[in-house]
C-alpha cells in the first residue's frame, strides 16, 4: 500500500508538472558544476569576463571596504556588500535582503568574526578557483563579486538554533522525533504539499535522511501522508546538497539544493529517466503553526 500511495502521488505530481514545469532560467553565477546545469543547460558567454588580475584588484578593494565597515560597525555598508539570500543554518531564517542584514548584523558579526576580519592581513585572503575569495581556510566568509556565503555562526545564533530545533522536534509525534534532526522544510506551490527533510546526524555531509510529506492544512503532530528514507549526498565541486530517496528499483525521488543559485529542485525518476523536475520553495516548519 505504501508503494501504491507513493506511485499515485508521483503520477499526480507528474500530471500537474506537465502544465507548469519550471523554466531553465536560473540565476547567473560564477559557481557551476551542478546537476542544475545538466538539467537546464546554460549558454556559455565569456564576452564580459574580466581578467584574473583585474578581478583580484577589485576583490582587494571590496575586502578593504568590508574591513573598514566591520571596524566601524557600519551594518548598512556590510549589507550593501552582500548578495541575497545569505543562508543560515536551518531552522534559523535566511537573510533575504539588505534591510534584514542591517537588522541582524549584531547577531552574526560578533567579536570573533569581527576580530578575524579587522586583524586580517592581505595574505590571509586568497582566491580559491571559481569560488572566489575567502579569509584563511574559508570558515568565516566568502566573496565573488559580492559576499555570498558566511559559514560562521555566532554563539548567539547557535543558541537560537538549538532552541528552535527543540521546538521543532516537540511539534512532532514522539515516534517521528526521536533520533532525527530537522534539515529543511519545502513547499511545492503547485501541489500544495509540504516536504520535511530530517537527518540522522546534525549538519553531516553524508548521512541517512528522511522525507515526510504533508497535505495542505495539516496541523502540528499530524501523521505524514507518506515517509521515504534515503541518503544525503554532497555532489560536485559546488557542494550541491542532494537528498536521494530510492523507493524501488525503478522509482527514485531526489531533492537537490543548489544553494549557490538559490534554487531547490525536486526530481522524480523512473527507470533512470526524469519524469518530474520542479522548483520547490524553502519554508520553515514552525512557521506553519505560528497562526494556528
Amino acid at each position: 500500500m505504501k508503494y501504491l500511495r507513493i506511485v499515485i502521488l508521483c503520477f499526480f505530481v507528474y500530471a500537474v508538472s506537465v502544465v507548469a514545469l519550471p523554466s531553465c532560467n536560473g540565476t547567473s553565477s560564477r559557481r557551476g558544476d551542478s546537476m542544475a546545469s545538466q538539467e537546464c543547460p546554460q549558454d556559455d558567454d565569456d564576452s564580459h569576463e574580466i581578467s584574473e588580475q583585474d578581478f583580484d584588484a577589485e576583490m582587494r578593494v571590496r575586502i578593504n571596504k568590508l574591513k573598514d565597515a566591520v571596524g566601524s560597525d557600519d551594518a548598512a555598508t556590510v549589507a550593501s556588500l552582500c548578495r541575497y539570500p545569505i543562508e543560515r543554518l536551518y531552522p534559523i531564517h535566511d537573510i533575504m535582503d539588505s534591510t534584514e542584514m542591517t537588522e541582524r548584523y549584531g547577531e552574526i558579526f560578533d567579536k570573533k568574526i569581527k576580530n578575524a576580519i579587522i586583524s586580517s592581513k592581505s595574505d590571509d585572503w586568497g582566491g580559491i578557483n571559481w569560488r572566489g575569495y575567502t579569509l584563511e581556510e574559508g570558515d568565516w566568509i566568502w566573496f565573488d563579486e559580492d559576499i555570498y556565503l558566511i559559514p560562521y555562526h555566532s554563539d548567539y545564533e547557535k543558541f537560537i538554533r538549538n532552541k528552535l530545533i527543540k521546538e521543532d522536534l516537540l511539534s512532532l509525534k514522539p515516534e517521528f522525533a526521536k533520533g532525527w534532526f530537522p534539515e529543511m522544510c519545502l513547499l511545492d506551490s503547485i501541489s500544495g504539499i509540504i516536504y520535511r527533510i530530517d537527518l540522522k546526524e546534525l549538519d553531516s555531509t553524508m548521512t541517512d535522511c528522511r522525507l515526510m510529506a504533508y497535505q495542505t492544512g495539516f496541523v502540528s503532530k499530524d501523521t505524514p501522508s507518506f515517509i521515504m528514507y534515503g541518503r544525503k549526498e554532497i555532489q560536485g565541486s559546488a557542494a550541491t546538497r542532494c537528498y536521494v530517496f530510492p523507493e524501488s528499483d525503478v522509482l527514485e525521488w531526489r531533492i537537490c539544493n543548489y544553494w549557490y543559485e538559490n534554487k531547490i529542485v525536486l526530481y522524480i525518476r523512473k527507470d533512470g529517466v526524469t519524469i518530474v523536475s520542479r522548483n520547490l520553495n524553502k519554508v520553515y516548519w514552525l512557521d506553519m503553526f505560528a497562526d494556528k
